[in-house]
């Protein structure tokens, strides 16, 4: 396993991760290798912590499907139908189109001022009203783009449906 990874990295340049194997619960190998930081020289180790970014929209997407499989939610039902306040422009929007990227909700990382304003602890409605007031970039279904609105959108509508975080939820 050792030696796949070191090579791995090698072949299509990964900078550094940190890896755990578990076999039959019990750890096999658990090492970080490379850098977690190239800036500033800081080694990956077992315990580097990485930022979750978009893979936190598979974790979403499972949370929401666990919710169909119960028959909780319909993959066809409107996101107004679980939040509060929406602008009218996203009333049509279903669960499949955000599930899809297919919303046309405008991503508020793409707002014109978000990478300036992305470490600050803004509140919710804050990252909304990044892009609420804009049009949609599409129709919901026509036309497919990638959107993290519609992924927070999700979690706070998984938030309003179970009475939890959604880090508590993961």
């Amino acid at each position: 396993i050792d030696d796949y990874i070191q090579a791995t990295m090698a072949q299509i340049q990964i900078p550094g991760v940190s890896v755990a194997v578990v076999q039959e619960g019990e750890p096999v190998l658990v090492k970080g290798y490379g850098w977690a930081n190239l800036e500033h020289s800081v080694t990956a180790t077992e315990r580097t912590v990485y930022e979750i970014a978009s893979v936190g929209k598979t974790f979403t997407a499972t949370l929401i499907m666990m919710l169909v499989e119960e028959g909780v939610i319909s993959l066809d039902d409107a996101i107004a139908n679980y939040l509060d306040n929406i602008p009218p422009a996203w009333q049509p929007v279903t669960i499949k189109h955000i599930l899809s990227h297919q919303s046309g909700i405008p991503s508020y990382t793409d707002a014109k001022n978000y990478w300036e304003i992305t470490r600050l602890d803004l509140s919710k409605s804050e990252i909304l009203a990044l892009v609420s007031n804009l049009p949609l970039k599409f129709q919901p279904g026509e036309l497919s783009a990638y959107d993290n609105t519609g992924y927070y959108l999700l979690g706070l509508m998984l938030e309003n449906m179970t009475g939890q975080s959604y880090g508590d939820l993961l």
